[in-house]
């Protein structure tokens, strides 16, 4: 989860300009799941979560924070699918339901309440839906329609209180054809992004969110 004041600079230029409390990060050291608002993760909070420390940046901050990024979910369903034989637990769709649940009756919410002022909500809320980290599931019927069913109940999810960002089509969606190059994946068996994959991911972040 990343908070970020932004006032009329790129997403991209912001993360290699900001220092401490102007561009804080509060991701969760590998924690990409919802179960984030009730605490986990490898990293110390000052409070007692990753959201409760975010919501107590932006109190502390009224009016001047813009935009609120997540990056959260997949390992809500992560577990579910097997990336060998590309087949998809029966767990889906209750993790996926725990999903919904977190983010539209906890995380959101709190996010949106800490971001309103006298009534006025004076930041943005952008969230990133997820590139397909196993090409070779592609051809998987069932993989290609749970997965995009997880994308979509991201966009859904958050469509209430801010908008989704489209890294799954920047990395060229279901085929990912980059995959080797954005993510590490091909080399270590690390579906997490690679400096180039970042930076897709950055500017894709960047190119979406309006202006002030």
């Amino acid at each position: 989860m990343g908070v970020y004041s932004l006032r009329r600079r790129t997403l991209s230029s912001n993360l290699e300009q900001c220092r401490g409390n102007a561009c804080p990060n509060l991701w969760g050291g590998g924690k990409h799941g919802s179960s984030i608002s009730f605490g986990g993760g490898k990293c110390p909070y000052p409070v007692t979560s990753q959201l409760e420390t975010a919501v107590a940046f932006l109190n502390a901050h009224p009016g001047k924070v813009s935009p609120v990024t997540l990056d959260i979910g997949s390992n809500d369903v992560l577990g579910d699918i097997n990336p060998s034989t590309c087949a998809v637990q029966s767990t889906f769709t209750a993790d996926l339901a725990t999903l919904d649940s977190n983010l539209t009756g906890t995380i959101l919410p709190d996010l949106l309440g800490a971001l309103t002022v006298n009534g006025r909500v004076t930041g943005s809320i952008v969230m990133m839906n997820y590139y397909n980290p196993f090409p070779n599931c592609q051809a998987s019927a069932q993989f290609t329609q749970d997965f995009n069913e997880f994308n979509t109940h991201l966009a859904t999810d958050v469509s209430k209180f801010g908008f989704i960002v489209d890294v799954f089509g920047a990395f060229g969606g279901i085929t990912t054809p980059n995959i080797c190059t954005y993510t590490w994946i091909c080399t270590v068996r690390d579906i997490h992004p690679t400096d180039l994959g970042y930076n897709i991911i950055a500017n894709t972040f960047a190119a979406a969110i309006p202006p002030d």
